[in-house]
């Protein structure tokens, strides 16, 4: 890795802190840090909504399913898209009309103070685990970057996290995502203008080999016990989505900083063909490899 590379790295790291320090002055009130004053542009919950949702797993997973196999994991973000609309019509309404902080906030109402602590010990469990894993991913990836130690990587990158979250609360996380989103989906296209320039301009010959392999199937007519079945990826799809975004504190809070229901749905439902389009291009960067 060049210097430039490294000062790069650094910049960003320095640039997302000191966001984070800086949007912190307009926390006055328990609402601005927390729902960042619920006046967040729909748009820009819309790119935190994917960001979010998107890993370094992410990169490594889809694109090798599509050099492996085919596209037909946009057949489950399908799914993805009926999830959110169907969150967006049965659920918002009420989220948005309680008024509440978050979502548990929202079931301690409905349904109890039990409920209520439950919910979010299980949110706190799974997050810690499942975050674990994305977290040391992520570290892995820097520390092969950079040369620095798994442990020196961990640490930059939950201390600069830390830093923006504390001070900025939700506004900032919000503006740190949407500007993490378009670092790593201009990395997608690049990767994908990468491949296309070293085809030498016979695009038509590389994609009809790809359509005529099978390599860009979306859909599978098989048996129903195939989990990749049209049916059930769809399906799949859209519990998966409901449970993550209609139930999630990480997707409904930022839902709920948008401040009114028509913004909100909005943001979720174009969160949805928005992760349809990255899927998309991290399955083409994956076929063209």
């Amino acid at each position: 890795m060049s210097s430039i590379d490294l000062i790069i790295i650094v910049l960003f790291l320095i640039f997302s802190a000191g966001l984070g320090v800086y949007l912190g002055k307009y926390n006055k009130t328990t609402s601005d840090y927390f729902l960042g004053g619920r006046n967040l542009s729909w748009p820009m919950v819309m790119l935190s909504i994917v960001a979010t949702e998107t890993s370094v797993l992410t990169f490594v997973s889809i694109p090798g399913l599509a050099y492996r196999e085919d596209w037909r994991f946009l057949s489950l973000a399908l799914g993805f898209i009926l999830g959110r609309v169907l969150v967006s019509v049965f659920l918002l309404g009420d989220y948005m009309q309680t008024g509440v902080t978050s979502i548990y906030e929202f079931l301690g109402k409905r349904f109890g103070y039990l409920v209520q602590r439950i919910a979010s010990g299980i949110f706190l469990i799974t997050r810690v685990l499942a975050d674990g894993i994305r977290f040391l991913a992520t570290a892995v990836i820097i520390q092969a970057v950079t040369g620095w130690s798994l442990s020196m990587s961990l640490l930059i990158i939950g201390t600069t996290t830390t830093i923006y979250t504390i001070f900025g609360g939700l506004r900032s996380v919000v503006w740190v995502d949407s500007f993490q989103f378009g670092l790593y989906l201009l990395g997608g296209v690049i990767v994908v203008g990468t491949c296309l320039s070293h085809i030498g301009g016979q695009y038509f010959t590389i994609f009809s080999s790809l359509i005529n392999e099978g390599k860009t199937q979306i859909f599978h007519f098989t048996e129903i016990t195939d989990s990749w079945m049209i049916g059930n990826a769809v399906i799949g799809g859209m519990f998966l989505s409901v449970a993550s975004h209609g139930t999630d504190h990480m997707m409904v809070q930022r839902v709920l900083g948008t401040g009114n229901l028509k913004t909100a749905r909005k943001a979720l439902i174009g969160s949805g063909f928005l992760v349809f389009f990255q899927f998309l291009l991290f399955l083409l960067a994956g076929s063209l490899m």
